[in-house]
């Protein structure tokens, strides 16, 4: 995707709140599997970061963070709140950008969601 002269790669999802949050509103964001946090903190292009390792070669990504709820090494359960969605790094607004990979190689994350 070219974007204002800027070029990037998506191999996940973007996840949008169902209205328009209100000013000040938080909207948070939850593991879709339990696991562990692996790791935490800022990537360029895709801000606050929460990545966790669902073992057996999985793993998720959830971007765009307003703010991170967890630390690394904590263990998670299926709808653990991870963070608050947000707008760092993002062109577009609030939104949660989520990858989930297996052995390294993305995988569309909807199947997970339904």
């Amino acid at each position: 995707r070219n974007y204002k002269g800027i070029r990037s790669v998506w191999r996940g999802a973007h996840f949008y709140p169902q209205r328009a949050p209100k000013e000040g509103e938080r909207v948070d964001v939850r593991a879709i599997y339990w696991g562990w946090v692996a790791w935490t903190g800022w990537i360029p292009g895709l801000g606050k970061v929460v990545i966790i390792d669902h073992t057996v070669s999985f793993t998720s990504l959830y971007a765009h963070l307003a703010s991170i709820d967890v630390t690394v090494g904590e263990k998670v359960k299926t709808g653990h709140i991870l963070g608050a969605m947000g707008d760092t790094e993002s062109f577009f607004g609030k939104r949660l950008y989520m990858e989930l990979r297996r052995d390294g190689v993305a995988l569309d994350p909807l199947p997970w969601m339904r």
